[in-house]
């Protein structure tokens, strides 16, 4: 396996429909790994389109495959919190 896939990885879909919103939120989950020193152990990434259109913005977390739909600031935190464990 890849090591960007066996580590704990936070992909943001890049479809246009997804992409304006995640951008900024692509930026607030950076600042929060930054500021809690977890850049290391988290990964940040864009994917290609999730096919969730319809529920963006959409992330998906690995290694556990989990996507989240309607992404806001306060939900990555949230994903953050949890992936830091």
């Amino acid at each position: 396996m890849c090591g960007l896939f066996s580590s704990k990885t936070i992909f943001l879909c890049s479809n246009e429909r997804c992409q304006k919103k995640n951008e900024e939120i692509y930026e607030h989950i950076k600042g929060v790994l930054e500021e809690k020193g977890l850049s290391g152990e988290i990964k940040l990434a864009w994917s290609l389109c999730m096919r969730m259109c319809g529920a963006g913005p959409n992330v998906m977390v690995l290694p556990e495959g989990e996507i989240h739909s309607q992404m806001t600031k306060e939900k990555a935190e949230q994903i953050v919190a949890d992936l830091a464990g």
